[in-house]
Parts: C-alpha cells; structure tokens; sequence
C-alpha cells in the first residue's frame, strides 16, 4: 500500500509538473506569436521604405539625366544669348552708320563730310559705303 501511495504522490506530481509546463508552453507560444507578428510588420515595413527608397534613387538618377541635359541647353542659350548681344551690337552701328553719327564720320572716314558715307542714286535709294 505504501508502495501505491508513493506511485500516486509521483504520478500526482508529475501531472502538476507537466501542467506547469504546458501552461508556460502555452505562454511562451503566445509571447512567440506577438514577436512574430512584430517582426513580420517591421519586415513588412522595411520592405516598403526598400521600395520607396528605390524609387528615389531612380528618381534621383533621372534628375541627374534631366540636370546633364539642361547644363547643355544652359550652354546653347548662353551662348545664343551671347551672340545674340553681338549681333545687337553690329545692327547699332550700322543704324549710327545709316544716320551719318557713326565711328567713321567722328573719324573722317567717309567720303563727303556731310552726307556722312550716304549717297543717293537715281531712285531715291541710300547706299552706304562701308570700309572693307
């Protein structure tokens, strides 16, 4: 009987131990699910600024493209601007000429003083004689 007593005290303690443990499986299974679901949300979230992340690069490199192409543009229009100061310059002092005040008539360089360089053929036209 005693022997029966001390089997009923073990198997009574074991079913406590394993209830125990079983219990803290259960809490350890839950608390591993809520870390899970915590992991999957950051991996999700990493996941999206990854993609964000590479559409700002493909973005940046299209404006790097977009930047290289205005340089080029900047380039033409600076230099049309230029040339366009140039040419602005070149019609005043055909007008001055035109209008006998020019560099020439200050020099001397025309052929008659007063008509400063103009001359009229016989239809009324105005030629100008420009030095070569």
């Amino acid at each position: 009987m005693k022997r029966m007593q001390e089997i009923e005290l073990l198997l009574d303690s074991a079913q406590k131990n394993h209830e125990k443990d079983r219990n803290e499986l259960i809490s350890t299974s839950a608390k591993l699910r809520e870390v899970n679901l915590r992991y999957n949300s950051a991996l999700t979230d990493l996941n999206h600024e990854r993609k964000q992340n590479q559409k700002y690069a493909e973005n940046l490199e299209d404006l790097v493209e977009e930047n290289k192409k205005l340089q080029k543009y900047k380039i033409q229009v600076d230099t049309a601007n230029d040339q366009i100061a140039q040419l602005k310059s070149v019609i005043a002092n055909y007008q001055m000429a035109m209008e006998g005040r020019g560099p020439a008539e200050e020099l001397g360089l025309t052929e008659d003083g007063e008509g400063g360089g103009k001359k009229k053929d016989g239809d009324d036209d105005v030629v100008v004689k420009l030095r070569d």
